[in-house]
């Protein structure tokens, strides 16, 4: 299995100071372990808190991604330390609980909302999405939007910016 539970924290634009010299470099910390482990999943930051999207445990013939019941976790690295399971989704606008299982797929912070795009819903290479959704953590509303225009071929990478999200894969 090639999951794991390890998190980092990276900080790209750190100054530290060593042996007398300052130096300008990224600086990693380590994060208290996912409660489960996770293989191709998304991690966003949004409004502070961390969040480990998506995956699956493991990679092998019958690979199934997490379900609603393991599919976000999430850490607020300045309150407290351990990874919490989000457990409580409200499904609207032809959302389900189906929507959520996928592993490959693109996911952001954009305003309100964690976006989350494609990705596979199996092992077999027909099983790429064109699925869409936006995920409000405060609320719990999981929403489905306007599908993908094609079946990107997984990774996917999403980013927001200015008033867009742009999405690749």
């Amino acid at each position: 299995s090639y999951a794991t539970t390890t998190a980092l924290l990276y900080w790209p634009h750190a100054v530290n100071k060593y042996d007398g010299t300052y130096y300008e470099y990224g600086i990693s910390r380590s994060l208290p372990p996912l409660n489960n482990k996770r293989f191709n999943h998304a991690l966003v930051w949004h409004k502070g808190i961390i969040y480990a999207i998506g995956g699956s445990e493991s990679l092998n013939s019958a690979f199934k991604p997490y379900d609603k019941d393991k599919f976000i976790e999430y850490l607020d690295y300045n309150k407290e330390m351990n990874w919490k399971i989000y457990s409580s989704y409200i499904f609207v606008d032809d959302a389900n609980e189906a929507s959520l299982g996928r592993y490959y797929h693109g996911a952001c912070s954009f305003r309100d909302e964690i976006f989350i795009f494609g990705g596979r819903k199996d092992s077999n290479t027909s099983g790429r999405s064109t699925r869409a959704f936006a995920f409000n953590p405060e609320t719990g509303v999981v929403r489905k939007i306007e599908d993908l225009p094609g079946a990107i071929y997984p990774p996917i990478s999403a980013v927001a910016y200015g008033s867009k999200i742009y999405v690749a894969g």
